[in-house]
């Protein structure tokens, strides 16, 4: 049996690469004895009026720059609407794009730069502590509907010295126009905003020791200079070139309750303090908001990540239906706990994680935590927690968020791993139940996608194989028995739910099914009706371990 020590097998697909209610795949020809393939969007069915009650969902891949150096690590996130949305929002798929090239160029200047930096420096410093000179940037959506597209990404960059620096950048799109949404479209007071800024970093963090001249951070003088940035901001002085000074521009996305602020490392308090965001909400401050965009609150159906794995941020704090939410992620107790309304809920039975990706869900009458917590060889753990009753729901089982963006609660691409024919990464549609559980969807027909190396729908990955051995008998779609020839390669496609049943495409286009079972280290399979040692009829199985 071959082993794969330490391999991922983890699937590659982003959130929102298949959107909508119907499958990305249909059956080709008349039957279901064809290879499954990628579904194109009926036109009648995209052609729909934009409406603003739109949950729109997208597509973030992370892209690596190629460097002649392997010390030098540089990555960001391309991003695009998913399907059937890019034909509804045509303008924003090609802001989107814009966007991206945008982010592309600006890693491939950061990739310039520390080949300098390493050609000036060597490899002593970029041996500091096993860091390699690297720059990072992680998309995050925030907002996603007819009207608002917001994204903030974190960054990373170490180029040398005593630690890596880090920060936030963002964007907002008017979802209709594709154009950018400017801060004075939204506020409209920089004297009133600014001093909500100084107010809400004051509740949350008290001890901050910009807040306290004889800490030494007087140089901030936030109360100062947060209405002087956000009046720049207004009236279009702001700069990035300015420094730390009065017209140094804010890291702002347009949330479902008002404006978030990001401050990033040094920004606003030293580095040991990391860095900051704060919300500024219309239910709290109505007066400093324009009327040209509308802040009513998380809709029934839509989630929004509030936390990221990528985030200094050592407590979130973020406002969800008018109440105050805060994180607390304590991993090195492997503990996370969590504030709302009042009232805590502390989770101690996690098992080792080093991450975790908040989002928040609405559902109904109840607003619920999806946690999904990262661990070793790219293991995603998805816990759920309630908040309107600060419990946590337990039967999330082995499912994971491995899909990068999430903003539609009624169809989620959720994925695990089976050991079936191999270890392989898997995936499904999932809604969310009455108790914020998540359920596979009707349309899903109990079925599970492979997606390993990538999505089985991107013509440019290398899809998962085996090569049959020798002659042994399978079933095809139409349950008849076939006989499969030594030398047919095998295609990954399907699990049934139950893990009892692994559906692959041959090269000539047809489907054939495959009773499996994992046992004794390794897989059975079905001959006719006899089981056998799988390892003698196909070559390519692979377990991790």
């Amino acid at each position: 049996m071959k082993k794969l020590t330490g391999v991922v097998l983890a699937a590659c697909l982003t959130a929102g690469l298949f959107s909508g209610c119907s499958l990305p795949w249909k059956t080709k020809g008349t039957s279901s004895n064809k290879k499954v393939e990628k579904q194109v969007p009926n036109k009648e069915d995209t052609e729909t009026k934009k409406k603003a009650s739109d949950i729109l969902s997208l597509s973030i891949k992370d892209n690596y720059i190629n460097s002649s150096d392997d010390r030098i690590l540089v990555n960001y996130d391309s991003v695009d609407l998913s399907d059937p949305w890019k034909e509804n929002y045509p303008e924003l798929e090609t802001a989107l794009t814009d966007y991206t090239a945008e982010r592309k160029k600006e890693a491939e200047s950061q990739q310039q730069q520390l080949v300098g930096y390493m050609q000036e420096y060597g490899v002593e410093d970029a041996d500091n502590d096993g860091m390699n000179y690297s720059y990072s940037e992680k998309q995050r959506l925030v907002r996603a509907d007819g009207t608002v597209t917001s994204l903030v990404a974190s960054t990373y960059s170490y180029a040398g010295g005593a630690h890596p620096s880090g920060g936030y950048i963002s964007k907002n799109f008017d979802s209709v126009t594709g154009k950018e949404i400017a801060f004075k479209d939204v506020v409209k007071d920089g004297q009133g905003f600014g001093d909500a800024m100084y107010s809400q970093l004051q509740k949350a963090y008290p001890d901050l020791s910009s807040m306290h001249e004889e800490e030494g951070y007087e140089v901030f003088n936030l109360k100062e200079s947060l209405p002087k940035r956000a009046k720049a901001m207004i009236d279009g002085t702001a700069s990035a070139d300015a420094g730390q000074s009065d017209l140094f521009p804010l890291t702002w996305v347009m949330t479902y309750d008002g404006i978030r602020i990001y401050f990033s490392d040094y920004e606003i308090a030293s580095y040991a303090e990391g860095m900051q965001a704060i919300d500024i909400t219309y239910q709290d401050y109505p007066d400093l908001f324009q009327d040209t965009y509308s802040f009513k609150g998380l809709p029934d159906g839509a989630m929004e990540q509030v936390a990221s794995s990528e985030d200094k941020l050592v407590e979130p704090i973020i406002m969800v239906n008018g109440k105050t939410l805060s994180l607390n992620m304590q991993t090195e107790s492997d503990t996370l706990s969590f504030t709302y309304d009042g009232q805590t809920c502390t989770d101690d039975q996690l098992g080792y994680y080093f991450g975790c990706d908040a989002y928040v869900l609405h559902r109904g009458e109840d607003y619920y935590l999806y946690c999904d917590l990262l661990s070793d060889n790219d293991w995603h753990f998805l816990n759920v927690y309630n908040l309107n009753t600060a419990s946590k729901v337990d039967g999330a089982g082995s499912l994971g968020m491995y899909y990068g963006a999430y903003s539609d609660a009624k169809n989620m691409v959720l994925g695990t791993r089976l050991d079936i024919l191999g270890t392989i990464s898997v995936y499904s549609y999932y809604t969310t139940g009455s108790d914020g559980l998540p359920v596979m969807n009707e349309a899903s027909k109990s079925t599970y996608y492979v997606g390993d190396y990538g999505a089985p729908n991107a013509e440019t990955d290398e899809p998962r194989t085996l090569t049959v051995k020798k002659d042994f008998k399978v079933t095809d779609g139409l349950g008849k028995s076939v006989t499969l020839k030594a030398g047919t390669v095998l295609t990954y496609q399907t699990v049934d739910q139950e893990a009892t049943k692994v559906g692959f495409s041959t090269q000539d286009g047809d489907m054939v099914y495959i009773d499996a079972k994992y046992e004794n280290g390794g897989a059975s399979i079905k001959n006719g009706k006899k089981w056998v040692n799988g390892d003698d009829y196909l070559d390519g199985i692979q377990f991790a371990g």
